[in-house]
């Protein structure tokens, strides 16, 4: 494993802007009921596009990002996305608490987690407890398939 002060110090990789992405985040937007919530929090959100098009969609939906690359998280801020620049951890969490998030994603990002296991404990059990979030309230990350409404979720 690289240490992430190493790996994130100037991380390379860009979310791509192709027609081919901005469909995709379309169609995740249709199908997890984005319109339908007020709040998401995306844990590797790298520079910020995918929420910056879900918010161009529905321009009140409070979006905040959790990235650990300084690079691409001011790329985010730019877009006006308000991003914790951090691995996820329990300090992370408790920051993007602030939106009471209804939607927490995660997409491509176990395998640069730096606690493994952990880190799924600690995700599943932050979207468990988070106090005072509404009952639509779910987890989505790509590589939980327990599903109650579509491939990618899971309700909590």
């Amino acid at each position: 494993m690289v240490r992430p002060e190493i790996l994130y110090a100037n991380y390379p990789y860009l979310t791509s802007g192709s027609v081919t992405m901005q469909n995709h985040f379309d169609r995740l937007f249709d199908d997890l009921g984005i319109g339908e919530l007020n709040s998401v929090v995306e844990i590797g959100s790298n520079d910020g596009k995918m929420l910056a098009h879900w918010r161009n969609r529905k321009p009140t939906l409070k979006v905040v990002g959790i990235d650990p690359a300084r690079n691409l998280s001011s790329l985010a801020f730019g877009r006006n996305i308000g991003t914790v620049v951090s691995v996820f951890n329990r300090e992370a969490a408790k920051a993007a608490d602030a939106i009471k998030p209804e939607l927490v994603i995660a997409r491509h990002v176990f395998c640069t987690s730096t606690t493994g296991k952990n880190s799924l404990s600690l995700w599943r059990s932050w979207a468990d407890q988070k106090p005072g979030t509404s009952s639509k309230s779910r987890t989505c990350a790509s590589f939980w398939t327990i599903s109650n409404s579509t491939p990618f979720t899971t309700n909590t």
